[in-house]
């Protein structure tokens, strides 16, 4: 059974039709000096109809929930089938506070971890730098080397547990 939308001959009489009220609706998108358009800088119309999508191939350009480009989310059911993560912020202190810190909230419920790095190593300066002996383990986890993330996340699940910094 076709949909409406997709009927070639209700695109035709849709292309000729103009919507009710149009010239109202639209006239002030002339007085605009800027065209609408998204953060990402992509044009965006006033109105948009089956016309639009002359070329639009369902399995490429959209595809189902869970499958490639996954513009429908990156689970089948996303959260009818799941619930959303409750993931919680945290990192201070060297590898081993926090990682103290996730496991008691994992304990609590948390079914995510978002952990906080300090921006000094990030940026490339080591935490162990006289310049900036103020900022370590203050707004953040220190993690300067490998070792110190196997510390960070020892004893914590990370192919169960949603995790992000």
């Amino acid at each position: 059974m076709k949909t409406e939308i997709f009927d070639k001959k209700r695109f035709k009489e849709i292309k000729t039709k103009p919507p009710n009220g149009k010239q109202n609706s639209y006239s002030c998108q002339k007085k605009l000096k800027k065209k609408y358009e998204t953060l990402s800088g992509f044009d965006v119309k006033p109105l948009y109809t089956p016309d639009d999508l002359a070329g639009f191939d369902y399995l490429r350009d959209l595809g189902f929930p869970g499958e490639a480009p996954f513009i429908r989310g990156v689970h089948p059911t996303m959260y009818r089938g799941r619930t959303w993560t409750h993931r919680q912020l945290a990192g201070f202190g060297p590898p081993e506070e926090t990682n103290k810190r996730y496991k008691f909230l994992l304990q609590q419920g948390a079914s995510g971890i978002n952990g906080f790095l300090i921006t000094r190593p990030c940026a490339g300066t080591a935490s162990d730098d006289p310049d900036v002996y103020a900022d370590v383990g203050r707004g953040g986890v220190a993690i300067d080397t490998v070792d110190d993330m196997r510390i960070l996340f020892d004893g914590i699940p990370i192919d169960q547990v949603s995790v992000s910094s």
